[in-house]
């Protein structure tokens, strides 16, 4: 995922889940947690998210302070960034390096307990709302990049090379106009340094 591609699946949690908090401290949401707005406001290498559990949603909203939301969520996860990996130089490969490699997201629940089960499984399919290109997932914005290369073969993933002529379609978590948070270019510039 590029940073286009995180700060709209950003927008999608949100739209799931409008009490999401997303964070950069490892672990569990606590009193020292520093809460950040979106996905890419953080630089570091995981942002944390954690969803409140229903009956401290009101004791939260009553001692929220941005820096220490005092929460201990219901459910939580974490999103890993993608990151740029540079093949051995000596050999030749398909593409030109460096490769933007996947990334991860882990989404964590108590055990036995179906709705959290339900709001994880719908947390991770709002993945697909952002990503799908084919069968493989790649952030939209990702693929762009990839196409945008020219004479370049930038690839994604284990070297995956995304045909200039496919069609890309930005939806609507792309579109700035539409949500009141970050903007960010729009062009196609791959993963972070």
């Amino acid at each position: 995922m590029t940073e286009r591609d995180e700060l709209a699946y950003s927008r999608v949690l949100s739209e799931i889940v409008p009490d999401i908090l997303f964070y950069e401290d490892g672990g569990r949401a606590n009193s020292r947690t520093r809460r950040i707005p979106y996905i890419p406001a953080s630089n570091e290498w995981q942002v944390y998210v954690a969803v409140p559990a229903p009956n401290q949603l009101a004791e939260w909203a009553r001692n929220f302070d941005f820096d220490h939301p005092v929460v201990e969520p219901a459910l939580y996860g974490y999103f890993q960034r993608s990151a740029w990996e540079w093949p051995d130089p000596t050999k030749k490969w398909a593409f030109d390096p460096p490769l933007m490699t996947e990334g991860n997201i882990s989404v964590g629940f108590p055990c036995r307990n179906d709705d959290l089960r339900r709001l994880a499984e719908r947390i991770v399919r709002g993945l697909n709302k952002v990503t799908t290109f084919g069968k493989r997932r790649f952030g939209l914005d990702a693929c762009r990049w990839s196409q945008a290369g020219g004479g370049e073969r930038r690839g994604l993933g284990p070297g995956v090379l995304i045909d200039p002529s496919e069609k890309i379609e930005l939806n609507k978590y792309y579109d700035d106009s539409l949500w009141d948070d970050d903007r960010l270019p729009d062009e196609a510039t791959g993963v972070r340094v």
